[in-house]
């Protein structure tokens, strides 16, 4: 209270006074700016115009620093925002520091400003740091990030980077971010050179293959662009962001199945850059929930290194906190520690036993690891809890169509679409175990007529249409010109063993046999010179129905593989499935 209460007294007589002249130190002759710094909102929420400061290098301006509002913060961010600041004034005060202690100060507070989101201050305290000591890099590079990320002030933000390079160019991660800027002000010409400086730089490859591949897309150079997408990919699989401009790219290509593909998997993760400045700011992070805040902004980016210090420091305050254990584990799992993983969700469950996202994620972890039936119940459990846990539904619809169980595999991916209806796997997968449950055939083509009207070219969803028609046992369902020409349609497209084998079902289906028993016997003969020997009981069987005259009505044998949904894997729901708040 007493260090409050004199530097109260300190600011009322300052204000009193105006700007003072006071004895010269070390630093040359200062004016004292005390009137522009305070220590709490409750005794001040105005400052007074920028004093100027006379050191070494001559005369500087030095900017009010702007009170922030620290009245909705924690008791602990606040009492350490008003111990940085306490220090600035101690620093200001003195007649004895120098420019570049001063400097260092300003720097200080500033940096910790930063980190806590306090960007009108922090933006006043380094562009005095910068002020007070033009040669150091640091404080530029801080005002050139915070304009790029928080400000978009990109103008501002080019011109801070270009400001360090000329100050410490071996600092490599200015070249990242200085041509992320480019980019983004569409001058990828300036970009590249940037780029390709520092793509073999360790912790800034992915960002910068990334940031080749967007100067390509640039230049319109689809092929170079998918080539430098897949390599950031492989340098940072986390780096979902990638995904987005990957799939464009392949699709201006005319590769619509992997655009599809890289589109269904696009993210926010951002590519990773190592940036020991920038990593840093998470040092001066004080209070709970400027903690956790930190940490989902780390997962969200794709820094699972930065998400798992962070909470891991967070969790050592409120051990209780199984939503921020659950992020954890994800986090964990994510930078590559499966174990890990596996041990924060059995703490979080053993704290929080009906923790919907805990279950679900121990249940794809156990399933990961070929614990079906562990995985099985968790999935259960996790509905019982949320049964609106789309997630829960998908994998165990998956795990039900593979036991052979297609009505309730049916039930569950239907709940899951309606959930997510943009879920087009489990669209497709409703589909499937509809028309092999077989009682409501009528729904399935429903549901594939709607897929394939909000989706034409899907390859997929035309050849379980175009098998329905050809062989569903209803003869109101049936229509074989139609499966004709969806199965032609794909022949054409792609001449595979699956394409071959629904154009032979749909010559049966329209009485064309003879070309049902010609194509079928191709394919029989394709199957067996590449030896695909698990294959041929399933030609000869609808082969010998051709040849008898008869259409096939069994779209699917009961082995086929499209039946068996491979195991999803326990990457993308620990990537894609957010924890509720921390806090």
């Amino acid at each position: 209270m007493s260090m409050s209460m004199n530097l109260i007294s300190v600011l009322l007589k300052s204000a009193s006074m105006g700007i003072r002249r006071v004895p010269s130190g070390r630093g040359g002759g200062r004016l004292c700016l005390l009137c522009l710094l305070a220590v709490s909102p409750v005794w001040a929420d105005t400052l007074s115009e920028p004093g100027s400061h006379t050191g070494a290098s001559g005369e500087q301006r030095l900017v009010p620093v702007p009170l922030p509002d620290l009245s909705r913060t924690e008791e602990a961010v606040r009492k350490r925002l008003n111990q940085t600041r306490a220090v600035l004034i101690e620093a200001v005060k003195s007649s004895e520091v120098t420019d570049a202690e001063l400097a260092g100060a300003y720097g200080d507070t500033g940096t910790v400003y930063l980190s806590h989101q306090l960007y009108v201050a922090a933006d006043a305290c380094l562009a005095n740091a910068h002020a007070l000591a033009p040669k150091d890099y640091r404080w530029p590079y801080y005002l050139g990030y915070r304009f790029q990320q928080q400000d978009s002030n990109l103008e501002k933000a080019a011109e801070s980077y270009q400001r360090v390079l000329s100050l410490r160019n071996e600092y490599e991660p200015t070249r990242v971010r200085l041509a992320q800027v480019y980019l983004d002000l569409d001058q990828a010409a300036r970009a590249e050179p940037l780029l390709l400086a520092a793509m073999e730089q360790e912790g800034l490859r992915a960002a910068a293959l990334f940031g080749l591949g967007r100067v390509a897309v640039a230049e319109r150079d689809f092929q170079t662009a998918v080539e430098y997408f897949n390599q950031a990919l492989a340098a940072n699989p986390e780096a979902t962001k990638i995904h987005y401009p990957l799939a464009m790219a392949y699709r201006a290509l005319g590769d619509i199945e992997l655009a599809k593909q890289h589109l269904a998997r696009r993210g926010e993760g951002e590519p990773r850059v190592l940036d020991p400045l920038v990593d840093d700011l998470s040092k001066h992070l004080s209070g709970l929930r400027t903690l956790y805040y930190s940490a989902m902004e780390a997962m969200r980016e794709g820094h699972f290194d930065v998400a798992v210090e962070t909470f891991t420091a967070a969790l050592q305050q409120e051990p209780g906190n199984s939503n921020a254990r659950v992020t954890l584990a994800r986090a964990l799992y994510l930078q590559g520690d499966p174990a890990g993983a596996k041990t924060q969700l059995a703490e979080a469950l053993e704290r929080s036993p009906e923790h919907d996202l805990g279950l679900f994620l121990m249940g794809v972890l156990l399933e990961d690891e070929g614990d079906q039936a562990a995985a099985l119940d968790l999935y259960r459990r996790t509905l019982k809890v949320d049964p609106q846990h789309s997630g829960a539904h998908h994998f165990l619809a998956n795990a039900l169509m593979r036991s052979g169980d297609y009505s309730q595999a049916a039930r569950h991916y239907a709940a899951a679409v309606a959930v997510e209806p943009k879920n087009r796997p489990a669209k497709l997968m409703e589909c499937l175990a509809l028309i092999m449950e077989g009682s409501r055939p009528a729904v399935a083509r429903e549901r594939l007529e709607a897929g394939l009207a909000d989706n034409p070219e899907d390859p997929m969803l035309t050849l379980a249409l175009a098998r329905l028609l050809a062989t569903s046992k209803d003869d109101a369902v049936r229509d074989g010109g139609r499966a004709l020409l969806l199965a032609q349609g794909l022949f054409d497209q792609a001449g595979t063993l699956e394409n071959a084998e629904t154009l032979a079902m749909a010559y049966a289906e329209s009485a064309r046999l003879r070309d049902a028993v010609a194509l079928q016997e191709n394919a029989l003969s394709a199957v067996m010179a590449a030896g695909r020997f698990q294959d041929m009981p399933r030609l000869e069987e609808n082969l010998t129905l051709y040849r008898k005259g008869k259409p096939c009505r069994t779209p699917w044998s009961p082995f086929d593989r499209m039946l068996y949904p491979a195991s999803m894997g326990a990457r993308g729901p620990f990537q894609e499935y957010p924890t509720r708040s921390a806090y």
